[in-house]
């Protein structure tokens, strides 16, 4: 990416760590904890190169489950966790999905 733009991320990810880290003449942080954990999430996946951990709880049809599976095995990952590219489109949004059907609500 250009040098423009990592330096325009580097400056908000310190002021969004400055925001968090704010707080109150009577020593509480000013936003909410919530709040605070949206910025250390965002902080962390950033450093870890936009990767971050997603747990789905969507249903699965019996195909997804044994893949989901056979993909645990390969990796040996017991959590039920998968990791994705922060704004990569999701698996089940790809165009080759079964059936031609749109999943969501």
């Amino acid at each position: 990416s250009m040098p423009a733009g990592k330096e325009a991320v580097k400056q908000v990810t310190g002021r969004l760590m400055d925001l968090k880290q704010r707080k109150d003449k009577k020593g509480k942080g000013v936003y909410p904890m919530r709040i605070q954990f949206m910025i250390q999430d965002l902080i962390d996946t950033k450093n870890a190169g936009w990767m971050k951990k997603s747990f789905k709880a969507a249903a699965k049809t019996k195909e997804e489950i044994r893949q989901d599976a056979q993909r645990d095995e390969r990796t040996q990952k017991t959590d039920g966790s998968e990791v994705v590219i922060a704004g990569q489109r999701p698996a089940w949004m790809s165009s080759d999905s079964v059936g031609g059907k749109s999943p969501g609500p």
